[in-house]
């Protein structure tokens, strides 16, 4: 048995060298041109396989390694989390490597088509927009890199999953020309498509960027404001400095105002009042200084009840004071919290002078399907209010930073990054970051057209 084993993971470290390479194309060092050959080491292991169970111990190392370091910031949780990442992980890798051993015998030219198909799929059938299921199954593609602006440009026609299949098919096409290269011919023939596809995706990319770039500056700008509050994430502190949270909005929001903003935008923060249903005192903050603002927070499903279900809850309210609209969280975090349950419904909040406003709480952006219900119903402008608190100092901000601009890019809308400690960013359309607040307490102001018109 032993040396069963041992036979079968004789070539797990070529499928871990693909775990490295794929973790060093993601922050905080970046090194993104690695993302084209990440898989290969692991497609020859694949290749090498003598049995199904070989092929699924490789793709299953490959996975995990990778996972758990892009995932590492999860360890400050409980253990149960990392947990639950590594056993998506391995049965994601298991599924993998089982399905290209059923694929071995076929064509080169097959394989370099199906394998990439076969990496894809699982996002696409869980996150299918008639009946989805488990849309986290898309954290586990490997889009966790700040690819260069042409290439991101894929997931608009095809989303994430699309953007995946196409990176995974360069891969590909490197390594059959890495299995020739015995016949130097074919191998290099082969390596010469792979760069034709690279060319022909960065010539077309860069024509999008060039289309989403070159708009004509805004007669009437409309200014929006990123609050980046810096407030300590413990919920004993916020349950004891409940008027001193409440004087850091307020300050905020007139800073904004008096700098010219009229939207003021704060991220998700469990303030320890149920505003969803005495909104009151917070909307007299708006309405001091005249302005739209909006804001996230937690609201008890059954009113005072704290411990119990909970609802991710985004309000707006007007220059008036009055709230003028809401949002309940489509998929709220997968870690952490239980209890928070989920909203079912997406409509724009309408501003005057901006369009439509779509909201993103907490881990909505994380996903595709949140912001593209809200495309579906109409909306001009994006809101990502997170609530990144609890991951200061880890690689999270960032990895959450580039789940938006794949929403702005898929969307083609502008959207608004707003954390509580930064990385807060305005993204455009093509997915370029305009403007950031890296970290501490501040404003990110920028200004906008009016999105029905632009």
């Amino acid at each position: 048995m032993p040396s069963r084993l041992l036979r079968a993971a004789v070539d797990v470290p070529w499928a871990l060298a693909s775990s490295i390479l794929l973790v060093l194309t993601a922050p905080p060092t970046n090194l993104t041109f690695l993302i084209w050959i990440a898989w290969v080491p692991v497609f020859l292991a694949l290749d090498r396989a003598r049995s199904r169970r070989q092929a699924m111990l490789d793709a299953a190392a490959f996975c995990a390694l990778y996972h758990f370091l892009i995932f590492r910031w999860t360890l400050i949780m409980p253990v149960a989390v990392i947990v639950f990442v590594l056993l998506c992980s391995v049965a994601y890798g298991a599924y993998f490597g089982a399905a290209c051993y059923a694929v071995r015998r076929r064509p080169a030219w097959l394989r370099i088509a199906v394998v990439p198909a076969l990496w894809a799929a699982p996002a696409v059938i869980a996150g299918n927009p008639w009946h989805h299921f488990l849309d986290t199954v898309i954290l586990l593609l490997g889009m966790h890199s700040p690819l260069p602006l042409p290439f991101l440009q894929l997931a608009h026609p095809f989303g994430e999953p699309g953007l995946a299949f196409f990176v995974v098919l360069v891969n590909a096409v490197f390594w059959q020309a890495a299995a020739a290269r015995n016949r130097p011919r074919e191998a290099g023939a082969i390596f010469a498509c792979a760069c034709v596809l690279l060319a022909g995706g960065w010539v077309w990319g860069a024509g999008q960027v060039r289309r989403y770039s070159e708009s004509a500056p805004p007669e009437k700008p409309f200014r929006v404001a990123c609050a980046q509050q810096d407030l300590p994430f413990p919920w004993v502190w916020r349950a004891a400095h409940q008027d001193e949270i409440y004087r850091t909005y307020e300050e905020m929001t007139a800073s904004a105002a008096a700098r010219g903003a009229e939207l003021v935008l704060f991220p998700q923060y469990q303030i320890p009042e149920d505003i969803y249903r005495h909104p009151q005192r917070w909307g007299d903050i708006a309405r001091k200084s005249h302005v739209y603002m909006a804001l996230g927070t937690y609201a008890p499903v059954i009113p005072e009840h704290y411990a119990e279900d909970a609802w991710v809850v985004s309000l707006v309210f007007g220059p008036d004071g009055r709230m003028i609209g809401s949002h309940r969280a489509l998929h709220p975090s997968p870690f952490g919290r239980p209890m928070v349950v989920a909203g079912e419904d997406a409509e724009p909040i309408p501003i005057p002078s901006l369009g439509g406003l779509a909201i993103l709480p907490c881990f909505d952006d994380v996903t595709p399907r949140p912001a593209r219900m809200f495309s579906r119903a109409g909306a001009d402008f994006i809101a990502a209010i997170a609530n990144d608190g609890l991951f200061k100092g880890t690689i999270h901000p960032s990895l959450h930073l580039i789940r938006s601009r794949l929403r702005a890019v898929e969307s083609r809308k502008s959207l608004v990054h707003c954390t509580p400690n930064g990385i807060s960013a305005v993204i455009d359309p093509a997915g370029r970051v305009l403007d950031s607040l890296p970290g501490g307490r501040g404003l990110l102001i920028h200004d906008f057209a009016n999105a029905k018109i632009n």
